[in-house]
């Protein structure tokens, strides 16, 4: 993709498909994010416990920023370069998509969304200010033609993709929080079977103590699990999700250090509560999504009457 010196590409070379291909993929993930957002609303009401007014800045935030930030998108490309800025758009409105996919509320929605229209901003005039550098005049109006009707195509689609995203989820929702589950549980088995082991042989603790090690993990996951979940419940899972597991991990790693020395208060501690308290943070979110995501028929139980 080239945007310097006289325009060289025809519409029938392979060049000129490809830089065809990647503008019109730019421009239409920008316009396919406008309304494929739309199907999903009462799905976010309902996860987020929001009412109309901040469903309504999910939809207007994006195209707010959007609008806004167009003429300036189209400015920064004619100044620094029209693939510079159209490269920056789409790393932008990438990483303000994967931050909306990971909002654990409403307000931080809202806010990615804005995130993302600058982003779609800053793409959108640079691909067609692309198209207009890149092919010789007599195939502009044609690769220009293809643009705009695959760019409609993405807008028409997006209430459709959206659709079946959402009535695709979350089963993945279900199939995910199974996976966190088995690596979480993992983890919790081969501490509890291994520690014990390696503090009486090469620690020499006695199996009383070695017992008693673990025991600051079981007070923490006591007085925590109950609270983690009730926060679940007020900002969603996700953030706990996301956080715990990594909690988890970081106790994990501490507990390599056990056999460094006997000093249970400087080898062990520290590790155990940081272990526990990444269980406490991911078990009851983690056990009440996978619950919530599986169909009522296949939950464990059957309820009378359905």
């Amino acid at each position: 993709m080239t945007t310097a010196g006289a325009p060289a590409l025809t519409y029938s070379s392979a060049p000129g498909r490809w830089v065809l291909a990647i503008t019109v993929l730019g421009s239409g993930i920008a316009s396919l994010d406008a309304t494929v957002v739309n199907i999903a609303l009462p799905t976010i009401g309902r996860d987020f416990h929001t009412g109309v007014a901040a469903l309504q800045w999910v939809m207007n935030g994006y195209t707010l920023t959007l609008t806004a930030f167009l003429l300036i998108g189209g400015s920064l490309g004619d100044r620094f370069g029209r693939r510079k800025v159209y490269l920056t758009g789409i790393v932008w409105f990438t990483l303000a998509s994967v931050a909306c996919g990971l909002a654990p509320g409403a307000v931080f929605l809202i806010v990615t969304r804005l995130l993302q229209g600058i982003g779609a901003a800053l793409l959108t005039p640079g691909s067609l200010a692309i198209l207009e550098a890149s092919f010789v005049p007599a195939d502009r109006g044609r690769a220009i033609g293809a643009w705009s009707g695959l760019s409609g195509v993405a807008i028409a689609a997006g209430p459709l993709i959206g659709g079946y995203l959402i009535s695709a989820v979350r089963e993945r929702q279900f199939a995910a929080t199974n996976a966190a589950t088995f690596i979480v549980y993992g983890a919790l088995t081969g501490a509890t079977f291994l520690l014990p082991v390696v503090l009486q042989v090469v620690s020499g603790y006695s199996p009383l103590a070695s017992g008693l090690a673990l025991l600051p993990m079981t007070v923490i996951m006591l007085a925590l699990s109950a609270r983690s979940g009730k926060l679940a419940a007020r900002i969603g899972p996700r953030l706990q999700m996301s956080a715990g597991p990594v909690v988890v991990g970081t106790g994990l790693a501490m507990l390599t250090l056990a056999t460094h020395g006997s000093s249970y208060v400087l080898y062990v501690l520290p590790a155990v509560a940081v272990f526990g308290l990444g269980l406490a943070i991911t078990v009851a979110p983690l056990t009440a999504t996978a619950m919530n995501s599986a169909p009522a028929e296949q939950s464990g139980y059957r309820v009378r009457g359905q």
